[in-house]
């Protein structure tokens, strides 16, 4: 611990304090916080029973989003002459390139993110897989505090 943060540490009163506990590796960490601090989890969520399904009314019927093929008859080309990249992997130039970006991702408790999803579907697409390795090695994750090193 910081000498500085130790220090602070010292003199705060913990009465009342609870205790959580934070998932750190394949085990988890008790971390003492005030009694009014909320805990967010990740809920339970059942696989789909009817995947096709589900799928089709994502496209048809977004949240947040105009439909699928709305976008892309606004794109103003023939059908044909779109090009749509569906992200999944280290498809880089494709993605920038596309017409259409289609990111898919699951969406789960995230150390760094704090969850997946979103922007975690689009930004390993960007990048190498070298990249996400070296930022997502012990070396790069260990020493330094993590919350100093997040943006």
């Amino acid at each position: 611990m910081k000498p500085e943060v130790a220090r602070t540490v010292r003199g705060v009163d913990l009465t009342g304090w609870k205790t959580v506990e934070v998932e750190y590796g394949d085990q988890t960490v008790p971390v003492r916080v005030p009694e009014s601090c909320r805990v967010l989890e990740m809920g339970e969520v059942p696989p789909l029973t009817r995947p096709r399904e589900a799928i089709h009314r994502s496209i048809h019927s977004p949240i947040g989003c105009p439909p699928l093929p709305t976008i892309l008859r606004e794109k103003g080309k023939p059908a044909g002459d779109l090009r749509v990249c569906i992200t999944t992997s280290d498809i880089t130039r494709a993605f920038i390139e596309a017409d259409v970006r289609i990111a898919t991702a699951l969406v789960e408790s995230h150390f760094m993110a704090g969850a997946s999803g979103g922007r975690e579907a689009v930004c390993p697409t960007l990048v190498s897989k070298q990249t996400i390795e070296k930022f997502h090695s012990a070396g790069s994750l260990g020493g330094q505090d993590l919350v100093e090193r997040r943006p």
